[in-house]
């Protein structure tokens, strides 16, 4: 039996693409570091880079470790010194994005609804942003950390989507059974991994990334349609 929701945020919780927000975000983050003297077509390049290391993350090092050490090779060693002012930045400037995206939604009847069921609710976001850029996202839906059993960020993850093994190091840290787990996302690519972890799988069809003929492997629906479903979902015992 179900007991435990794992839920995706880009495209799934916050109605945004991704790569609209990455623009974004990235625009805001070279606009607090050029006063620095970094360059932002430098600042892109390291962020970019630092992405992929942590997607290529094996679990010997947090999301943290594998970005900074990354990122260095770019913007040199010194660049670390810039990490109190990136977590200022994602504390503040970074809540720009909310504004600049025209974003205005209210999840907490959703987080709710689902502890009051006796739920676990795990935010199941790639991890690639320190714990003050996820909890400026969740305060866009009205939330924050408090609300969830687990957040994931790239301080506390050893690996990135669409690793599965992202998936058992969730699993794992919340004391629960890969079947007892639904992961609820948008992406065929990133978020339709968790069944090769054992967790079952819900498709968010609103802003569907992947390969849509892998569709049909899955259960499916809009945001609304799922939604309804938590509605209809029994208590856990």
């Amino acid at each position: 039996m179900i007991n435990t929701i794992l839920l995706d945020m880009d495209g799934t919780l916050l109605p945004v693409d991704n790569e609209t927000f990455t623009h974004t975000y990235f625009k805001l983050l070279c606009a607090k570091l050029m006063p620095y003297g970094y360059q932002p077509a430098d600042i892109v390049r390291g962020l970019r880079s630092g992405m992929v290391a942590m997607v290529k993350n094996d679990g010997t090092r947090t999301n943290r470790e594998a970005f900074w050490d990354d990122f260095t090779k770019t913007l040199g060693e010194d660049v670390r010194k810039m990490e109190p002012v990136c977590d200022e930045f994602y504390g503040n400037e970074f809540n720009k994005a909310k504004d600049i995206l025209g974003l205005n939604v209210d999840r907490r009847p959703l987080i709710e609804l689902l502890h009051s069921k006796g739920y676990r609710v795990v935010l199941a976001n790639n991890p690639m942003l320190p714990p003050p850029g996820t909890n400026s996202r969740l305060s866009w839906l009205s939330l924050n950390a408090a609300d969830f059993d687990l957040v994931t960020d790239y301080s506390n993850s050893t690996y990135c989507k669409p690793n599965p093994d992202y998936y058992r190091e969730i699993v794992r840290k919340v004391g629960a059974q890969p079947e007892e787990c639904l992961m609820v996302g948008n992406s065929l690519t990133d978020d339709a991994t968790a069944a090769q972890a054992g967790c079952d799988v819900y498709i968010v069809t609103d802003a569907l990334e992947g390969d849509v003929n892998e569709l049909n492997k899955y259960k499916h629906g809009t945001f609304a349609e799922f939604c309804k479903l938590v509605e209809e979902l029994p208590k856990v015992n």
